[in-house]
């Protein structure tokens, strides 16, 4: 399920262990790689479109779209959540599975 972020043509789609970031005129798109070769189960934008939750079986990882690095990552969950979304208030900085 494609996620698309706000004020923009992009968006981000899971494909096996690894994510997809396109924009609409640009299917090749940039591949962010939460490292770990599991399979991706959800992932969602920040409000303000900076950044990029992606969520597979084994952690929680949180990329910063400008650079493509990840910023935070939350390992050695027991069970990955099937989808995740990330708070729309800019102010409260939440992940929710």
């Amino acid at each position: 399920r494609p996620r698309f972020r706000a004020g923009s043509d992009e968006f981000a789609v899971a494909a096996g262990g690894a994510v997809y970031l396109c924009g609409l005129p640009d299917p090749p798109g940039d591949l962010l790689s939460a490292g770990r070769g599991e399979r991706v189960r959800g992932l969602d934008f920040s409000a303000a479109g900076d950044r990029l939750a992606v969520t597979d079986e084994l952690a929680l990882d949180l990329f910063d779209l400008g650079t493509g690095a990840r910023v935070r990552s939350w390992p050695r969950f027991h069970h990955g959540p099937l989808s995740l979304a990330l708070d729309p208030d800019p102010a409260r900085p939440y992940v929710y599975r």
